[in-house]
């Protein structure tokens, strides 16, 4: 199983390209972005991939500028694969 961090801000592009890789994101346990700049925008995405990453077991997004909007994004995807286990 996989982590997905990075070293670097997280940006729409950079979710987009985590995104074209569908077989890398299923194998992910664990997505670790601990300070790493996350916008609404790019919460609501990463929200988005979330759902594609079938053996999820953490989501690690603290220290991030996530408002209400993606934060409510967040707690969906949390839910789905909460009901999904």
């Amino acid at each position: 199983m996989a982590i997905l961090e990075t070293g670097h801000a997280v940006q729409v592009s950079t979710v987009q390209r985590w995104l074209a890789q569908p077989s890398r994101l299923a194998k992910t346990t664990r997505i670790c972005l601990p300070h790493k700049d996350i916008s609404d925008d790019t919460a609501s995405l990463l929200s988005a991939l979330t759902l594609q990453c079938c053996h999820l077991q953490m989501l690690q997004l603290p220290g991030n500028r996530i408002g209400d909007h993606g934060g409510q994004d967040c707690r969906i995807v949390q839910m789905w694969q909460h009901l999904a286990a």
